[in-house]
């Protein structure tokens, strides 16, 4: 009988923390991934078919029935694994289909797409797909009803766009600005020119649009204020990165801005629209190597703890008994108290989500010494 209580009182610690852990695991358990081909014209479909590749054989029978007019490029299947949707037959190379994200639901891959239809299409039949290469998983792939999004592409790229971070799409790393440097932005307007705040300089440029979500900077001038060797050299990152810009995915309200063959992303998201709660906070800074065994990975050098804290407002409804601070400059801060705010977001566990392994991420706006 004892024994009996003991697992009935597991079985509903389980089923809570599962009830409780759904809703966020659903929002933020993303899996990082690159694409490998994103095209109209690479294969000759006449259906919709989604794929999942695990090993080479099963890449040699895709590739006889779906035969490609480019080449396949080589996959270490040891360690990854490839996703794709082609969407069949369309009768305009304009349409496109994208993968957005793939999260971990419980214990299935899903995956998200959206098929766009902007206005003014090119009269030219085409064969959407978009294949996706990704860490090598077990779990069964399912993926969700494709959305369709039928705009014109304007309310898509125009309008006034806030810098977020650097990605590296290959390993989902994010390089966030130093808490020194403003906010950054980007504003596009019809038909082709953009302005924007750099770290340091104003900007401005023109742009051209072309099928299969291309955007190229045809040109971009700024003002040539200094403003100190780290600002203006992340001025002279985001410039370059700027230049080399190649292709665009917009999802919601966030814009990425892809250059460097595609490995690496600008992400903004819409200026007027709030990114995430705002939160300020008072504790203790200790060393980033501490938070290692409970963030699941995504500590960065540029990161630190924040211990013996208390919240001024803003603090999470869930328990956690630390936070973590996303910030480019550590030593000044190492063991001196100090105030943090910024905005807030959620890390896991290696993926799982039960009491005291839920802890909040805050990505710095300001940070001041106060003992």
């Amino acid at each position: 009988m004892k024994v009996y209580g003991i697992l009935l009182l597991l079985c509903s610690f389980l089923i809570s923390c599962a009830d409780n852990s759904n809703p966020i695991v659903d929002r933020r358990d993303e899996i990082p991934f690159g694409t490998i081909i994103h095209s109209s014209d690479a294969f000759s479909n006449q259906e919709l078919a989604t794929i999942t590749l695990r090993s080479k054989s099963e890449e040699e029978e895709f590739l006889a029935k779906y035969p490609m007019s480019t080449t396949f490029p080589e996959i270490d299947y040891r360690r990854d694994m490839v996703i794709g949707i082609l969407l069949g037959l369309r009768p305009s190379v304009s349409i496109s289909v994208t993968i957005d994200q793939v999260k971990n639901i419980g214990r299935a891959l899903k995956v998200y797409a959206h098929e766009f239809h902007p206005t003014g299409l090119y009269m030219a039949i085409g064969y959407p797909a978009h294949l996706i290469v990704l860490r090598r998983s077990h779990h069964p792939v399912v993926f969700a009803p494709i959305k369709i999004i039928r705009e014109s592409i304007d309310s898509v790229i125009y309008g006034k766009w806030l810098f977020r971070y650097f990605e590296d799409v290959t390993t989902g790393r994010r390089d966030i600005l130093p808490s020194i440097i403003r906010d950054v932005t980007i504003e596009f307007h019809k038909p082709d020119g953009f302005n924007g705040n750099g770290p340091c300089n104003q900007y401005v440029g023109s742009f051209t649009l072309s099928i299969n979500n291309g955007l190229k900077i045809s040109s971009l001038g700024a003002t040539k204020m200094s403003c100190g060797n780290i600002i203006d050299e992340w001025e002279g990152r985001y410039f370059r990165a700027l230049m080399d810009v190649n292709s665009f995915l917009h999802r919601e309200n966030e814009l990425k801005l892809f250059f460097d063959k595609r490995r690496q992303a600008i992400v903004y998201s819409r200026h007027e629209i709030p990114q995430l709660t705002i939160g300020a906070i008072e504790g203790t800074v200790k060393y980033f190597i501490d938070t290692l065994p409970w963030v699941g990975g995504e500590v960065e050098p540029s990161g630190f703890i924040l211990d013996n804290f208390e919240w001024l407002y803003g603090e999470p409804s869930y328990r956690h008994n630390r936070v973590y601070v996303k910030d480019s400059i550590l030593v000044p801060y190492l063991s001196r108290r100090v105030h943090v705010f910024g905005i807030i977001d959620t890390l896991f566990d290696y993926g799982i989500v039960i009491p005291l392994r839920q802890y909040p991420h805050v990505e710095v706006q300001s940070v001041r010494i106060i003992d």
